[in-house]
């Protein structure tokens, strides 16, 4: 069958589609959503970028707290440094000690200036246990002498000498302690055999009640020129004999 071509300007036209309004309720109950708007961002100042202020803050900070943590600290140090004490002791205080330039034991550069020999009273030496007083010590001189010494015996002037004829009395002096009367005899024989003296010390006799001696002889230590025969006997407990020890 043939169809007929429609003629120009009689076609036939539909009714128009109804204007769609955005707006529009649906039938099912819900709304269209509106228009999603992208929340506006905000900038750091200045015009910098978000590390960069982030950067710039956290110096900014470092920079307070370290001047605070600082001052803080130089303050408690120069409170240190005026206060008398700067120890952690709660309940006592401290203060510079002072120094005694008058004290020769902590200034070495002062002459020693010691008592006098009337007002010693005594020296003290190490005398061994009665039982034991016939137990002789040994010493040895600053020349290389050696010595050989008990507590108790005497030796007076006068008393028959080993080597024969009495002993005597050749140098009294003043000595601050035994070894220093054992010195001085040491120092008698080094004279004797290097320079030819002929003044001989055999032995000593050493008195520890230095302000009695004094008194009474002027002297507490004697030098002499013999030593004791093998027969002597205890007299007193501030006294000491000693001999060469050959």
């Amino acid at each position: 069958m043939l169809h007929q071509a429609d003629s120009e300007g009689l076609q036939v036209h539909g009714p128009p589609l109804p204007e769609v309004h955005t707006g529009y309720t649906h039938i099912n109950g819900y709304d269209d959503p509106p228009k999603y708007l992208e929340p506006k961002q905000s900038r750091p100042p200045f015009g910098l970028g978000i590390w960069t202020f982030g950067i710039l803050i956290g110096v900014l900070t470092a920079i307070v707290v370290g001047g605070g943590v600082g001052g803080g600290l130089g303050a408690a140090l120069a409170n240190c440094q005026n206060s008398q004490s700067c120890e952690a002791a709660p309940a006592t205080t401290s203060s510079c000690p002072s120094v005694d330039t008058n004290d020769t034991a902590t200034n070495d550069t002062d002459p020693f200036v010691i008592k006098a020999a009337d007002d010693i009273k005594r020296i003290k030496f190490d005398c061994p246990a009665p039982g034991k007083r016939q137990t002789k010590s040994s010493f040895r001189s600053n020349k290389g002498y050696d010595f050989k010494w008990w507590c108790g015996p005497n030796a007076p002037a006068g008393e028959r000498a080993k080597e024969g004829g009495v002993i005597g009395d050749m140098a009294p002096i003043i000595a601050y302690s035994l070894n220093d009367c054992l010195h001085a005899c040491g120092q008698m024989i080094f004279r004797d055999e290097n320079e030819g003296t002929g003044v001989k010390c055999r032995s000593v006799v050493f008195n520890a009640n230095l302000a009695d001696a004094m008194n009474t002889w002027g002297a507490n230590c004697f030098l002499k020129n013999g030593t004791k025969t093998s027969t002597w006997t205890f007299n007193d407990d501030y006294l000491v004999y000693a001999e060469r020890d050959d």
